[in-house]
């Protein structure tokens, strides 16, 4: 699972890492992201590279009331292609959610140290990611969205179980590319990500709380 991440990039590097076209949301730097808060989202709308905002919790399009799409953060691409659930997200949802790194809470001596993983020498890179545009009854439109996770890759087996599906950048355009309809095909660009490219190192107890959102959290304990 990935349950908090963090972006530490600003909007215009952003902009310049995925090509953006259109910017229909801002963001700032943001060190302890938690489920239900507004996330960039990058994706290709009739052949153009838009950056939105949405939020992080997937409502799929047949849930009947928000709160039933809340903890539907991530989505494991072992069932993505078969669950009915998310036929229309997958089709015609993916995008990519920029991140700088992750967080996952390893078991070590009974207790779980909080770890920072990311890539190395890279600032930015995109998890996969599908997302909804839900009708409320009131007219108005919420846009959400979830983290595409998969079984862990040999650098990720030593911390936890699962890990969210890091695209490779020559895969990212088709990820998003709104021509690409065979399911088959859509889950054979999530290949694992490769271990050699990945480090990871312990950060203090302060990312256990959402209100402690500074540069700090991320930073070796």
């Amino acid at each position: 699972m990935c349950g908090r991440f963090a972006i530490k990039f600003t909007l215009e590097e952003a902009n310049k890492r995925f090509h953006v076209e259109e910017i229909k949301a801002k963001f700032a730097p943001s060190y302890n992201i938690a489920p239900s808060q507004n996330i960039p989202v990058i994706y290709n709308e009739n052949g153009k590279i838009v950056l939105d905002s949405f939020k992080w919790g997937l409502i799929p399009h047949w849930a009947k009331e928000p709160n039933s799409g809340y903890k539907m953060i991530n989505a494991r691409v072992e069932t993505l292609a078969e669950k009915h659930i998310y036929n229309k997200e997958l089709i015609e949802g993916r995008c990519l959610i920029p991140a700088s790194g992750f967080f996952e809470w390893k078991k070590a001596n009974g207790s779980k140290k909080p770890m920072f993983i990311h890539v190395k020498d890279q600032d930015i890179f995109p998890f996969a990611g599908i997302s909804s545009l839900w009708n409320a009854p009131n007219g108005k439109i919420i846009k959400t969205c979830s983290i595409v996770t998969t079984k862990p890759n040999k650098f990720m087996e030593k911390i936890h179980n699962r890990m969210p599906t890091i695209l490779q950048k020559k895969n990212e355009e088709d990820w998003i590319n709104p021509k690409l309809t065979d399911k088959k095909e859509i889950i054979s660009i999530l290949s694992s990500y490769d271990s050699k490219e990945m480090e990871a190192y312990e950060v203090s107890s302060m990312v256990n709380s959402p209100a402690n959102n500074n540069p700090k959290v991320i930073e070796p304990a």
